[in-house]
């Protein structure tokens, strides 16, 4: 999330804060997707902790922490006045930053787009 949140901010003025927000269910659906061993076991004991506390099927748990953070206000990539070009040029800096090394699974720059766009 940092990792792509920061090339974001940068290139667009959008609040890191905001950015992070928006991007956290959508990284976390992509890397539940993705990742093996004790990285998808912690990524599911997340998401059932998250559908209790949401009061919903922990298979659509982040689904529901991204329709919360909207309807809390939280704005979509767009109304942030992050563009196509913004997140085009964020993906292909993201893919390589430091930050992406520490995430649980490998997120390419075709992995990135798809969460931003989901984020839109």
């Amino acid at each position: 999330m940092h990792g792509l949140a920061g090339p974001l901010g940068g290139l667009s003025g959008a609040a890191h804060g905001a950015i992070c927000g928006l991007l956290l269910p959508h990284v976390l659906e992509e890397n539940a997707a993705r990742a093996t061993g004790d990285a998808a076991r912690r990524l599911a004991d997340l998401r059932d902790d998250l559908g209790r506390v949401l009061g919903t099927d922990p298979a659509r748990a982040f689904a529901a922490l991204a329709d919360w953070s909207r309807q809390a206000g939280l704005p979509g990539l767009d109304a942030q006045g992050v563009n196509g070009e913004h997140r085009a040029e964020a993906a292909r800096m993201a893919a390589s930053s430091s930050s992406m090394k520490a995430n649980p699974v490998p997120l390419d720059a075709e992995a990135l787009t798809g969460i931003m766009e989901r984020a839109r």
